[in-house]
């Protein structure tokens, strides 16, 4: 027995047959708790994971209608395309001019792909050499389709004529007083 025991007063056979029943009683009612806590415990862990499941066969439900919308959206939506009109536009508007020779840049955009080589071929349609330069390195500032001029009058009046057609945008890249045009479409 040990020695801290020794100090506490005796107490009757009585009172610690009370002490003893009390304690069994204790520790019986505390194993229930116990047991019944984690009854609990269990029942709840198995709950909470039937409705992660369930929300999980939801978001998974979801993601497959939002993937199928996706893939009937990409079958409905058509690149950008020079139209015939665009197309007679320009030839009208060029037949008889001196043309630039103008190099197509493709930067990264792979619906300006198909777009870009139309172009190109409306360019080689019109007598010029109609180059294509596909760029993949680094990413550039802007993508789509880009051709650059020196700012010759022909450059100028060229671009004009695309942007008559509704084909491309001009923008001056260099700021005021750039020699460089460029024709973003």
């Amino acid at each position: 027995m040990p020695s801290w025991l020794l100090t506490i007063p005796q107490i009757s056979l009585e009172t610690a047959n009370k002490f003893y029943t009390w304690g069994w009683r204790a520790s019986l009612a505390g194993a229930v708790v116990t047991a019944i806590g984690v009854i609990f415990l269990f029942w709840g862990t198995h709950r909470r994971d039937q409705d992660f499941d369930l929300q999980i066969a939801s978001l998974n439900h979801e993601t497959a209608l939002l993937q199928k919308s996706n893939l009937e959206l990409k079958k409905n939506v058509v690149g950008r395309q020079i139209s015939d009109e665009q197309h007679d536009q320009v030839l009208a508007a060029t037949k008889d001019k001196k043309l630039p020779e103008l190099v197509t840049y493709i930067v990264r955009d792979p619906e300006a792909k198909l777009y870009g080589v139309s172009l190109a071929f409306l360019f080689q349609e019109l007598g010029m050499k109609g180059n294509v330069v596909f760029l993949n390195d680094l990413p550039p500032d802007q993508t789509g389709v880009v051709y650059c001029g020196t700012g010759t009058p022909e450059d100028v009046a060229f671009s004009q004529i695309l942007m008559d057609a509704k084909i491309v945008g001009v923008g001056n890249p260099g700021g005021n007083g750039a020699t460089i045009k460029t024709a973003m479409i």
